[in-house]
């Protein structure tokens, strides 16, 4: 044991400069980690935070459901509607409403928006004119 302090405090300089590089590799791994994230939803993707890679194939993502994937129907809809008309916000809305009852998300009815992150334990608890998931109704 002796030994093993003897060491220690003959290299007392080098253990702390390898803790400090060892805390400094960690920092600039962390950034750089962060910039990709950044970089990505400012870029207008989603960042996947299982796979921890940025996507387009995503609407969005959600804790528990993962990647809400776009469907290809609604991928050529949004793609080929690079313009606001009535006939494509349509088109979108039906879209929409058919992800959001695949993965038991809220329908607002007032809005045509999907609550996404919506869980069975909110059922009936939501402010405004909502469609739950079917699976409220089981409950």
């Amino acid at each position: 044991m002796s030994k093993v302090l003897s060491f220690l405090s003959a290299h007392k300089r080098a253990i702390k400069v390898l803790i400090l590089l060892c805390v400094v590799g960690y920092l600039l791994n962390s950034l750089d980690y962060f910039l990709r994230v950044d970089t990505c939803i400012d870029g207008g993707l989603v960042w996947d935070y299982d796979e921890h890679r940025c996507r387009d194939d995503c609407l969005t993502f959600v804790k528990g459901k993962g990647c809400i994937y776009m469907h290809q129907a609604y991928r050529e809809v949004f793609e080929g509607c690079p313009y606001s008309s009535e006939e494509c916000e349509k088109r979108m809305d039906k879209e929409l409403f058919i992800m959001c009852e695949k993965y038991q998300g809220a329908w607002n009815l007032d809005d045509k928006t999907c609550d996404f992150h919506f869980s069975l334990n909110d059922c009936g608890k939501l402010d405004g004119n909502w469609q739950y998931p079917v699976a409220c109704n089981q409950t």
